[in-house]
């Protein structure tokens, strides 16, 4: 590759991650569930109010249907709470009880890492147990939970 076109990969690189930088703080202050999506229709981003609604979606279709592929979802979905992010944190804390805000990005130069958002409110409280709970409730899925908390928490 040539010189001219590493530094318009850099470029692009760099301006990618200063757009994710922006626009994941700007998804997770939105109360209502939102994400993007790339041309194919592949989500490429979300906040956080999408996990709470689609862990209850999920189990509510392995109710109705019971697809184990919907009460494979519900956990993967549910184990965001659990350290199944980006930040790979808790993002509820259950010895508190606490649900914090999400995720945010911390730009580092040109690379971005996130952490989990200190602010942890009444709404976020009650939605990240309303989303573990609904989870809960799906066979199978309540001891994999478990299973996963048992692996991040400390001893």
């Amino acid at each position: 590759m040539s010189s001219r076109g590493s530094e318009q990969t850099d470029l692009k690189t760099h301006t990618a991650l200063d757009l994710a930088h922006h626009r994941d703080p700007i998804l997770d202050s939105i109360n209502e569930g939102v994400f993007t999506v790339d041309l194919d229709w592949r989500i490429t981003s979300f906040n956080r109010a999408v996990e709470t609604t689609v862990v209850s979606g999920y189990a509510r279709l392995f109710g109705v249907t019971g697809e184990r592929r919907h009460a494979d979802q519900t956990y993967r979905w549910a184990s965001w709470f659990f350290g199944n992010n980006k930040a790979r944190a808790m993002v509820y804390d259950p010895v508190s009880g606490r649900g914090h805000d999400g995720i945010r990005p911390i730009k580092d130069g040109r690379r971005v890492h996130y952490s989990v958002n200190s602010n942890a409110g009444a709404e976020s409280t009650v939605e990240s147990i309303l989303a573990i709970q609904s989870a809960g409730r799906v066979p199978g899925v309540h001891r994999r939970l478990e299973q996963q908390l048992q692996r991040v928490l400390p001893r």
